[in-house]
């Protein structure tokens, strides 16, 4: 379906396609995965590991860029924006019930009942398969009818849990070289049909079989589960459901109304009929990248007959704006990733905003969860703020992933809720897209920063230390939270935000610096923390101007200690840093930086109050925590 939509005749993918990403590869990191299409996992590529993370992060986050730069005058702009972090809660909420009943990693036979089966395929699968681009479609095409949009989600549902059901069989007894790949549900211990069924109908004793050898990797376990499948004759049962669901659904589609072309969906379901029956190509490749060219070239013209029978004029007159968004999504990432342009960190304090105008202040703790849970298991920290980080808890693990996920997507579905009729919402909306993707890459930037595991001290420069501090900490700790006030005091002068921007952005590298030495000379019971960035090896104010200074001799400690663990090596570095003079620089800095900033706030015009300014300056000069 994704070709179908957002593709047609580009041999490009975008939007779907970049969220289809993002999902890969958050899955294979929580999965543990080897290999996606016979290839290895991108988490697992040497240099990469948990950075993946937020590689994902900048799929999903900067699909919204594209939209905004392409799509923000078409009538259907907001509704797809809304519709894509509607779907990604969804999935998100999908994968966390699947990892309630995998339960640590051993499958939780107990919870493997039809009702959680039905809700993991809806949520998991047929949202973000087959709801999400037939909705983008009718969206671009004006069709923003409810009843229209509801016949249509009630019929793709059902097709989606055909859809899986079917990929379920398969993955057990469907042949390797036409699916494209060996099925390892079993070995997983996933919540298929098949174990669905074969619990339902199992006596005392194939229970056990179930029991003792489901979810185990041994082929002769394998073995096992597959001639119990065959003993409790699923695949007649399977054969049986598959034509009584295909003829229920095309009675479905036969009562649909509103205008909805019944023809899309006959043809729809009879492709997916046809993938078991007469194995055409691999269900795979119709839900992931490496069969999509395959799939599309063997049934030519399926994408013109949806967008006919559609009525697509009015897409079909935004394909050109869709090849142009293409190129560009290439382009972005290309100067991202090559070029090292500037950015990415954790982006924790969104939240304020939820602050400013529901008063909730869950919201933001709420927030800024989701940004330290990843930050965690990327920086693979064992504690934060004296207790355990949230994925080393035992239940947990690198499901903790999903649960930042959810998080994040739940305050736009919160959004929406609460002030999509207010004129601020778009702006907002955007501003935290916006934002978000800024603070990612930031958490790039700084990533980049280290090679092979340490830190790359060639790349220690004060240019690239403020660009680091600009987007992974300055727009969403300064100007996000001030931005968003100023959209809800109906404030939308660009100037304005132009200027207020400029000062908060100073207040955040203020801010940062700050931070970077209270981390190696703050007192820890002040602070909450004992100082990580020498042992981790940050591209921190304090390394920069270190090496900046440092003679020859002194660059050779720096290059032999720092981002070292031990103690000793803790102490040369912060020896190394009075040496060099780097408090009473810091002292000096402060000062004249407090000066500066507060001078620009004196130039602020176009009536922006000093007093906010002036005082989040003051809050900051001089703190020691």
């Amino acid at each position: 379906m994704k070709i179908v939509v957002l593709q047609w005749k580009s041999s490009n993918p975008i939007f779907i396609f970049q969220l289809q990403g993002f999902e890969i590869v958050i899955d294979d990191i929580m999965d543990n995965a080897e290999t996606r299409r016979n290839a290895t996992c991108w988490y697992r590529k040497e240099g990469v590991g948990y950075v993946a993370l937020m590689d994902a992060s900048l799929m999903e986050t900067g699909l919204y860029s594209i939209l905004r730069k392409y799509f923000s005058n078409c009538p259907g702009y907001i509704p797809i924006v809304e519709l894509f972090h509607d779907v990604t809660l969804k999935t998100s909420m999908g994968k966390s019930l699947d990892g309630i009943i995998m339960n640590g990693g051993k499958p939780n036979l107990d919870k493997f009942t039809m009702k959680n089966y039905d809700l993991l395929t809806k949520y998991k699968t047929a949202y973000y398969t087959f709801q999400l681009p037939i909705a983008i479609a009718m969206y671009f095409a004006n069709m923003f009818d409810p009843e229209q949009h509801r016949q249509a989600k009630t019929i793709l549902m059902e097709m989606g849990q055909f859809f899986q059901i079917q990929k379920d069989f398969l993955n057990c007894f469907g042949d390797p070289d036409v699916t494209g790949k060996i099925g390892t549900d079993i070995q997983q211990g996933r919540c298929s049909w098949l174990a669905v069924v074969a619990l339902q109908r199992a006596n005392e004793d194939q229970c056990k079989v179930m029991e003792r050898y489901y979810g185990r990797p041994e082929p002769e376990s394998v073995d096992i589960i597959k001639n119990l499948y065959l003993e409790l004759s699923l695949p007649a049962t399977y054969a049986a459901y598959e034509e009584e669901s295909f003829n229920m659904i095309h009675t479905h589609i036969q009562q649909i109304s509103k205008g909805l072309p019944h023809e899309l969906f006959f043809t729809m379901i009879e492709k997916l009929y046809s993938m078991y029956r007469l194995n055409e190509y691999s269900v795979s490749g119709f839900n992931d990248f490496g069969n999509v060219q395959r799939a599309h070239s063997k049934h030519e013209g399926f994408s013109e007959h949806i967008g006919c029978a559609l009525g697509l004029s009015r897409l079909k007159q935004n394909l050109n704006k869709i090849e142009d968004a293409s190129q560009e999504n290439s382009r972005l990432y290309i100067k991202h990733f090559n070029e090292n342009v500037q950015l990415n960190r954790r982006f924790m304090q969104l939240p304020i905003c939820a602050v400013l105008f529901l008063g909730k202040k869950n919201w933001h703790f709420a927030l800024q969860t989701h940004f330290l849970i990843l930050d965690d298991v990327m920086d693979s920290s064992q504690t934060r703020r004296g207790v355990p980080c949230w994925y080393k808890n035992p239940d947990v693990g690198l499901q903790a992933i999903n649960d930042g996920i959810i998080t994040q997507n739940s305050i736009y579905v919160l959004l929406k809720k609460y002030i999509s009729d207010l004129p601020c919402y778009i702006p907002i909306l955007e501003v935290m897209q916006d934002i978000t993707f800024k603070t990612t890459l930031g958490q790039m930037l700084d990533m980049m920063s280290q090679k092979d595991g340490k830190p790359n001290l060639d790349v220690f420069t004060m240019s690239r230390y403020s660009n680091i501090v600009k987007y992974k900490t300055a727009y969403y700790s300064f100007q996000l939270p001030v931005a968003l006030a100023m959209y809800l005091a109906d404030m939308y002068d660009e100037e304005q935000h132009r200027q207020a921007k400029t000062i908060l952005l100073e207040i955040g590298e203020f801010f940062q610096i700050q931070d970077d030495f209270l981390d190696c000379f703050g007192d820890p019971a002040k602070i909450g923390k004992v100082g990580t960035d020498i042992k981790e090896g940050k591209c921190s104010w304090l390394a920069v101007v270190a090496l900046q200074r440092a003679s020859p001799a002194q660059r050779e400690i720096m290059q032999e200690h720092y981002g070292r663990p031990e103690e000793q090596s803790i102490q040369m570095i912060r020896n190394l840093y009075e040496e060099l003079g780097l408090p009473a620089t810091f002292t000096t800095y402060e000062d004249e930086s407090f000066n500066i900033i507060r001078t620009h706030i004196q130039q602020i015009s176009k009536g922006l109050p000093h007093d906010l300014f002036l005082k989040l300056m003051k809050r900051v000069y001089k703190r020691d925590c």
